[in-house]
């Protein structure tokens, strides 16, 4: 039981990503342009890492994984979740700018 509940806490660490991913999803399809594209992609792998941060440690027990490789695994997944929270960035600049410059034509 308490092993259950272990694992139940840890997958609440999933509903944030997994809301924005599904805003995201929501967006794209109302609005194909690059900075929908951009959000979804950021928000989709960071979702997937996400969930490998919290399957990792059951891996390193099935497969006896050692500590450095470990590490380079987490090293690895920390890069990427890097790269899409910077795509994610990026396209979150993108919608804000052309929703600010809609804002400027509409009083023009």
């Amino acid at each position: 039981m308490e092993q259950f509940l272990a694992s139940l806490v840890s997958y609440i660490s999933l509903v944030p990503p997994f809301l924005v991913f599904v805003a995201t999803c929501y967006y794209l399809s109302k609005k194909a342009d690059t900075d929908s594209i951009l959000l979804f992609v950021g928000s989709g792998i960071v979702l997937l890492v996400s969930a490998f941060f919290i399957y990792m440690p059951r891996f390193m027990q099935i497969r006896a994984m050692s500590q450095q490789e470990a590490i380079y695994y987490y090293g690895i997944a920390g890069t990427i979740n890097f790269l899409a929270g910077i795509c994610f960035a990026v396209g979150l600049l993108l919608l804000i700018i052309n929703k600010v410059n809609a804002q400027k034509q509409m009083k023009i």
